[in-house]
């Protein structure tokens, strides 16, 4: 993997573009020529005129065909599905997605024991059946798998794939079928982390799944709120007794990281965050966007 044959791409609706573009261009301070890609099913002017500012890509693409029901997050949750297809047809080996509540601290690039061969690099974030829930039973049942799924499913927040591999797999086109047979059995997946461990449990060999760091999405409460000894490379802003980072604390939450000095310690991230918001918009812009 290099800046030249890897893309860094995230999604989002028109609300929350601004904040993903700032998480995404986080990654130039270590990657500068990377293309930066968002995609999404509609954007406003002063959104693109924002993005066509600082170089990202931006694409539009209704997919409401496909993932044609929304709960909690909006449609472009699953826009993470749509990536590798289209950056294998512009010339991309990999791609790397990440969260629009993302900062990267370090180079995402530089992988220890990288095997090129695998479909999907990412983070373990538990067994497979623990993020299905109470549909577990009634999913195994739909689709004839066994009751205990033990393998160590990838976290959606931050996910390397290889494209071409992907695009062999059909990655939208399963993803799409999946997610229209969960909805028609009552038990929908209702955004893309479920789908993804769907997806990959049913259609990805053991051998295809490849498991990084902890520090390549680092989430702060399945991480006993620690900090790593190594430099994390992305700090994920989600999970219990974490804010968005441009949300402000509240003030039991602001207490405790002034007493418990690993709360204080990664707290240094949202500051980080602001930090970059502050360099990429005007005054006015910044209070606007930061609560």
């Amino acid at each position: 993997m290099d800046e030249d044959n890897t893309c860094i791409y995230t999604s989002a609706n028109d609300d929350y573009a601004i904040y993903a573009a700032i998480s995404m261009l986080s990654v130039r301070k270590f990657c500068p020529k990377i293309s930066l890609f968002l995609l999404s099913s509609s954007l406003s002017s002063k959104t693109k005129i924002f993005l066509d500012s600082h170089d990202i890509k931006y694409i539009e693409k209704d997919y409401s065909s496909v993932f044609y029901q929304t709960w909690q997050y909006p449609i472009e949750c699953y826009y993470i599905f749509i990536g590798p297809e289209i950056f294998q047809g512009m010339g991309y080996k990999y791609s790397v997605y990440m969260d629009g509540d993302i900062l990267c601290c370090d180079n995402p690039l530089k992988i220890d024991n990288f095997n090129i061969e695998k479909k999907i690099y990412g983070v373990a974030s538990g067994e497979t059946g623990q993020i299905f829930g109470n549909d577990i039973e009634n999913i195994c049942h739909r689709w004839n798998m066994p009751h205990s799924m033990s393998r160590q499913r990838i976290n959606s927040g931050v996910v390397y794939f290889n494209n071409h591999a992907m695009s062999d797999a059909h990655l939208l086109q399963c993803a799409g079928t999946l997610f229209d047979e969960s909805v028609k059995s009552g038990i929908p997946r209702k955004g893309d982390d479920s789908l993804l461990a769907l997806f990959c449990v049913l259609l990805i060999d053991d051998q295809d799944l490849g498991y990084l760091p902890n520090i390549f999405n680092y989430i702060p409460d399945r991480n006993h709120f620690k900090c790593p000894s190594h430099a994390i490379v992305f700090f994920h802003f989600c999970g219990r007794g974490v804010y968005k980072p441009w949300r402000r604390l509240s003030l039991g939450m602001y207490l405790l990281s002034i007493f418990i000095t690993d709360l204080r310690r990664l707290d240094i991230f949202r500051q980080m965050w602001r930090f970059e918001a502050k360099e990429l918009l005007s005054a006015a812009e910044y209070r606007k966007i930061i609560e």
